[in-house]
């Protein structure tokens, strides 16, 4: 799959969480950016992992801080 495909996907499953659309780019920082509390940042990683079946390990989180760093992460293990 490739980054734009993901990127659409991840734009559409954050809409889901904040329950309303909003503009990203890749360089959207979730916490700065989006003022995601941990809570939501938490809901968001839970619905990455269903929708794309996937598991990520305790230290991947910490280094997800932008759109883009799912998109590549995601980018790298995603085989759909």
């Amino acid at each position: 799959m490739n980054e734009a495909a993901i990127f659409e996907q991840v734009h559409g499953i954050l809409r889901d969480v904040l329950k309303r659309d909003v503009p990203l780019q890749l360089t959207t920082d979730f916490r700065r950016d989006l003022h995601l509390d941990s809570l939501k940042l938490l809901e968001l990683v839970v619905a990455i992992e269903n929708h794309f079946e996937i598991s990520l390990e305790p230290g991947d989180e910490a280094a997800l801080s932008t759109v883009g760093d799912v998109v590549r992460f995601l980018a790298t293990r995603v085989t759909k």
